[in-house]
């Protein structure tokens, strides 16, 4: 079994923003992936109960034909320190909590005959009552970090053989009166025009395409403005900056992550895609880095 580790904690540094994809493509579909891990309310008292929903992807490879039986598990723990070099695995950890048994079906996506993008069930889970118990005022205040460990498996139902990956999401129980919420993503715009309307008007001819300018939409005030207390005493007032993932199944992206409203784009393939799945399909994953996320869906 192949475990790969996706890690969504909003604050590491390695999420750089504008980044051109001379990389391997991580960013174009095929595989096993997931995508996003949003919770509904990133930032919530101690005790508070939070819903996540998962956007998973298993598009064919020239190695895996795709439409696999998923399943999956999910774990919650105290944060062992991650920011600071630990391991993200809650084993060892006291407050471990399995909140889904790992091996748990995923029915709206596991059909042998399917290839999918799109959203897994949602689960909750329940930050301890005792988070911020024996924290110094400093760190209630600023917040301590719940990890949700997601592990998905996919198995392929003619050989038997499966792989794994794991995706790790960082809630944060605080006392700050007002606590970070979601980022709003409300459009991309292709050149002037809608995405989505760019994409309903391609005609595949076999003639090369021009690159189309992406630009992201937020509703304002979506990076948002916090205050964070030092150990002095003082407090230090700092501004989000919204990081945008792009992930495609075809076609060429420029960057696969983007810095606000940066703009990125994307050329067409000339011919309809042939590799095993039928049409093309887009999600955009915005994040606050502090644990807020959201993310929109484009298809042709």
């Amino acid at each position: 079994m192949r475990l790969s580790l996706v890690i969504s904690l909003g604050s590491l540094a390695f999420l750089i923003a504008c980044a051109d994809s001379t990389l391997p493509e991580y960013n174009q579909l095929g595989g096993l992936r997931l995508l996003a891990l949003k919770a509904d309310t990133p930032e919530v008292a101690a005790g508070a109960t939070i819903t996540l929903t998962p956007v998973v992807s298993d598009l064919p490879t020239l190695t895996q034909p795709g439409g696999r039986t998923l399943t999956y598990g999910v774990e919650g723990c105290t944060d062992p320190g991650v920011s600071l070099g630990a391991t993200p695995d809650c084993t060892q950890i006291p407050d471990r909590t399995i909140w889904v048994a790992k091996g748990t079906a995923i029915p709206s996506l596991a059909s042998a005959t399917s290839t999918y993008t799109a959203l897994a069930p949602t689960f909750t889970v329940t930050v301890p009552a005792t988070l911020l118990a024996n924290r110094s005022t400093t760190d209630q205040a600023n917040g301590v970090s719940y990890l949700v460990i997601y592990t998905l498996t996919a198995t392929d139902t003619t050989s038997g053989m499966s792989e794994s990956i794991k995706s790790v999401k960082r809630l944060i129980a605080s006392t700050r009166t007002t606590k970070n919420s979601n980022p709003s993503l409300t459009g991309v715009l292709a050149d002037i025009q809608a995405f989505q309307t760019y994409l309903n008007a391609i005609a595949f001819s076999g003639s090369a395409f021009s690159a189309i300018s992406l630009t992201p939409q937020f509703l304002a005030g979506s990076e948002e403005t916090y205050t964070l207390q030092l150990s002095n005493g003082t407090t230090q007032t700092k501004t989000e900056t919204l990081t945008t993932t792009w992930f495609y199944s075809d076609g060429v992206m420029k960057r696969y992550r983007t810095a606000s409203n940066d703009t990125n784009s994307w050329t067409s393939p000339s011919t309809a895609p042939t590799s095993g799945h039928t049409g093309m399909v887009f999600y955009v994953v915005v994040r606050d880095g502090r644990g807020g996320e959201d993310f929109l869906r484009f298809e042709k």
